[in-house]
């Protein structure tokens, strides 16, 4: 039988490791949109027109305003792998 401070110690313990699962799978999604806005941006200039989807739809959109923001949100989605480290 397990001492009452020994379980306590391995619920902290499960408690932790599962805090370090949710951390690494947060840090693995903003890496992964980070990708996607570097190829995102890659695609943007090789293009004449650029296109963005708001809801269901794929709207027309200006190249520079649409660089401009995907660059903003890759900056933000690094900042947040920072935080990470």
């Amino acid at each position: 039988m397990v001492s009452k401070e020994s379980q306590e110690k391995i619920n902290r313990l499960q408690l932790l490791e599962q805090n370090m699962q949710s951390f690494l799978a947060q840090r693995q999604q903003f890496q992964s949109q980070f990708f996607e806005l570097e190829s995102a941006l890659k695609e943007l200039e090789n293009t004449s027109e650029a296109y963005k989807i708001v809801g269901n739809l794929m709207v027309k959109s200006d190249k520079q305003v649409l660089k401009t923001e995907l660059e903003q949100k890759k900056e933000l989605v690094d900042l947040r792998i920072k935080t990470f480290e």
